[in-house]
């Protein structure tokens, strides 16, 4: 492939993730929002005490698999009726494990309705290892628009099911059903737009290739999924399942625009990456380009979310999530933070660094752990803080150990950072401002909510555009090839 069709193969997968991402975020913003209003805390946090469990084992579902699927150049069929096989039964074996674990995971946290409710979850790694291969192959060819319908049909129909179900009052089931539910219907529509079907071969020699590059990757999985997991099991176990609904719905709300919008990134410029893996130079402008363009988006959003975090949760959640306000404000900095690291996986997985993404992320993990212990003797807003304090911390390092691999200095990285994360503060500082002189001055809600959205966009893009204005060019130039 030639650099024009190259680039031009980017900009389509680009274009179709970012439309795809964009209407799932829309819609799963809705669907949450609805739930949120139909349901509660409780409901949520049982639903997170079960999401802990299904999400570690959901890492060992493909054993690394897609990834050296999509970074490999000499892949046959065999390969992937190889990947296919051995991710069925990685399903089969996932989802008995789960099964027979229900009754454990229930007096764990001793939530007797657990059980019922992980025996039904536990079908979700047979139905998923079905369509595990068809992703792939249209990863790699950079077929994005049959991704994008695929995944916008198959949110809308369960959201759908899931919101009828609880306004049935089926309660915390209504959730597990709409899962189930997109998990087949995603199942059916990838079968439809995927012409790949599984042939009966297998090789023993391919598998182990694939199982000895796969390890690596799964360890750094394992450890970052413990490290981002261990506070909801601690407050699950320690605090109570009110508690962890309203610190995962906290966290949920905060990261889901980041994981969407960097997913969109990282989905089209990993295999990318990895058809260009020899050309340094053109991997280095593209990735600091998706930073300087992420860092911009996601830390407006952030800060619009801290200084509408009370608005937002009162107008749009209800007053039984009155205790979610000052978690959005803490976790706000970490989760856009966050978006910028989640970029750096692109540059150890294309580069084949999964050795040194491993033993990064074991420094990341054991920092992240004892953050979070510490944290616990304060409640969830102890864990919070805790997480803002680890997550900062832990930036700095993976920035300085990709730098080191694409031999850049990391103040490049920093540069292409700095004025969004200004635009942030300045935000976070005038809303502490207002909130000290005005908090006696009663405003209508809603005026309050819309006129402090536009006025922080507005303060945040002049401060970004002030400090360094090629970002909002850089934007732009991708904004009119997406029209293109």
């Amino acid at each position: 492939m030639d650099v024009k069709e190259h680039a031009q193969k980017t900009i389509s997968g680009l274009k179709w993730s970012g439309l795809s991402q964009f209407s799932l975020q829309m819609l799963n913003l809705v669907l949450n929002i609805i739930l949120a209003r139909l349901l509660g805390p409780y409901e949520f946090g049982v639903l997170a005490m079960i999401a802990v469990f299904v999400g570690f084992l959901q890492l060992f579902k493909d054993f690394g698999f897609g990834a050296i699927l999509i970074s490999s150049k000499d892949v046959d069929d065999l390969d992937f009726s190889t990947v296919f096989w051995t991710n069925l039964g990685l399903g089969v074996f996932l989802t008995s494990m789960l099964y027979f674990s229900s009754s454990w995971i229930s007096d764990f946290y001793n939530e007797p309705i657990l059980e019922s409710l992980i025996d039904v979850v536990s079908l979700m790694f047979i139905i998923q290892a079905f369509n595990f291969v068809q992703v792939i192959k249209l990863t790699k060819k950079l077929e994005y628009k049959k991704l994008a319908i695929v995944n916008v049909l198959s949110i809308l129909i369960s959201g759908s099911i899931g919101i009828l179900c609880a306004f049935n009052g089926l309660g915390v089931w209504s959730l597990i059903i709409k899962d189930i539910s997109q998990a087949l219907v995603y199942l059916i529509l990838i079968w439809k737009f995927a012409s790949w079907r599984p042939s009966f071969q297998f090789s023993f020699i391919r598998f182990k290739y694939f199982l000895n590059s796969g390890l690596a990757l799964i360890g750094t999985k394992s450890l970052n999924y413990f490290a981002r997991s261990l506070d909801n099991i601690l407050i699950g176990k320690f605090i109570g399942a009110p508690e962890l609904g309203v610190y995962n719905r906290a966290y949920s709300f905060m990261t889901f625009p980041i994981y969407k919008i960097t997913g969109v990134l990282s989905s089209v410029l990993f295999p990318s990456f990895s058809i260009i893996q020899g050309n340094i130079n053109r991997i280095i402008d593209m990735f600091l380009k998706s930073v300087q363009i992420t860092s911009f988006v996601i830390f407006m959003l952030m800060g619009l979310l801290y200084i509408n975090a009370t608005e937002f949760v009162m107008l749009v959640l209800g007053v039984q999530w009155k205790s979610l306000i000052p978690l959005l404000k803490i976790l706000a900095l970490p989760s856009a933070l966050q978006s910028i690291t989640l970029l750096t996986e692109n540059i150890f997985r294309a580069q084949n660094k999964y050795q040194l993404e491993f033993k990064l992320n074991i420094v990341v993990s054991v920092i992240l752990v004892i953050a979070i212990i510490i944290g616990l003797e304060w409640g969830i807003i102890g864990v919070a803080y805790s997480y803002l304090c680890a997550v900062i911390l832990t930036t700095v390092i993976i920035l300085i150990v990709t730098a080191k691999i694409v031999k850049i200095n990391v103040f490049k990285i920093l540069k292409n950072i700095y004025p969004s994360l200004l635009g942030f503060l300045i935000l976070v500082i005038i809303k502490s401002i207002f909130m000290y002189y005005n908090s006696a001055y009663e405003i209508n809600i809603w005026f309050k909510f819309i006129s402090q959205i536009i006025l922080g966009a507005c303060i945040y893009t002049s401060v970004v555009f002030i400090v360094n204005r090629n970002i909002l060019y850089n934007t732009k130039s991708i904004v009119r090839k997406f029209k293109n």
